[in-house]
């Protein structure tokens, strides 16, 4: 807290016209998160962007703490055509093409809908060879979740 509140001290005395966007992903994600370490009297050039599935925790948080000011929106999952474009396009950069079966094994996947498991998924796609024929059945066997594939990724490292 200490830290953040010096660099809220920081910006406003010596940086007054600059702005500090502040981006958390998926902060639903990290245990026990609680917003004390924001100061009473947070600068207006601060600006957060909590990017999250569920806006649960937030609202809790706005409503027990007067200071946070907060606009809600939702961004909508990726639909299936948005799916196969973004994982093609993170395999094309590299030269390489997944076929249309590959892709659509893929985006069938329960939380392929969110851009980070297609992030995932194109970056262990890209350790197979140049025309990806033998990726079938490590595509088979992805697990349908961000949790359960991060696993898989790492116990997949593991084994090199």
């Amino acid at each position: 807290r200490l830290k953040f509140l010096n660099l809220c001290h920081f910006v406003d005395e010596f940086h007054p016209k600059k702005k500090v966007l502040i981006v958390l992903d998926s902060p639903e994600r990290i245990e026990g998160l609680r917003f004390d370490w924001l100061p009473v009297r947070l600068p207006q050039s601060f600006k957060f962007i909590f990017a999250m599935s569920h806006a649960g925790m937030i609202r809790k948080a706005v409503a027990s703490n007067q200071r946070l000011s907060v606009v809600f929106f939702q961004v909508n999952p990726l639909d299936v055509f948005d799916r196969k474009e973004v994982l093609s396009c993170l395999v094309r950069h590299s030269s390489k093409r997944l076929s249309m079966e590959q892709v659509s094994l893929i985006v069938q996947r329960a939380e392929s809908h969110w851009p980070d498991y297609l992030k995932v998924v194109g970056s262990m796609v890209l350790d197979f060879d140049q025309h990806l024929k033998h990726a079938d059945d490590f595509i088979s066997v992805l697990p349908p979740s961000f949790e359960g594939l991060c696993d898989f990724y790492f116990q997949s490292a593991e084994g090199l």
